[in-house]
């Protein structure tokens, strides 16, 4: 599960979107500072444009961005608020599939994505969510509550038909 840190704030459209995304069953948001950061996925800052531009000017400033991956993308629900996303300068597909074989021990990994011929699912190009509750329901049946990483290929009948369409 994705556990996702905030610090509540009087900021309305931020805690807006704090409110709409913790309804997800896939997000634990904590409000709060991490415990460990060890295992961060990413940063993700939400605020007035003005002050994304700040922050992503003084990082081009500073020697940070050699070793980071960093996206910047104005917001489509608030207008005037902007996103602005952190990531390690390793992170990537092939990386984070090395890094999921390690964790899983999965036999076999079906990767989505909106390139046809590139991803064993292609996914056109929609609503993030929209996207997970499409594969939850068509995977669901194979899936116990408590076994989130499936490592038997009879779990997956369906996956090794590599011509699956959402």
């Amino acid at each position: 599960m994705l556990i996702i840190y905030y610090q509540a704030t009087k900021d309305i459209p931020y805690m807006a979107l704090v409110e709409r995304m913790r309804k997800s069953p896939f997000r634990n948001y904590v409000n709060g500072e991490p415990i460990s950061f060890d295992h961060v996925v990413y940063m993700l800052l939400f605020y007035p444009d003005d002050m994304i531009e700040n922050i992503y000017d003084m990082l081009i400033k500073s020697s940070l961005l050699y070793n980071l991956k960093v996206i910047v993308y104005k917001s489509v629900d608030v207008e005037g608020y902007s996103y602005l996303k952190i990531y390690s300068g390793r992170a990537g597909k092939d990386n984070m599939m090395v890094h999921l074989r390690q964790y899983t021990d999965a036999e076999q990994i079906i990767t989505l994505g909106d390139m046809p011929g590139k991803y064993d699912i292609y996914v056109n190009n929609k609503n993030a969510n929209q996207i997970v509750h499409l594969l939850k329901k068509q995977y669901e049946q194979y899936l116990s509550p408590q076994h989130w990483f499936c490592r038997k290929k009879e779990l997956f009948p369906a996956c090794n038909d590599r011509k699956h369409n959402i």
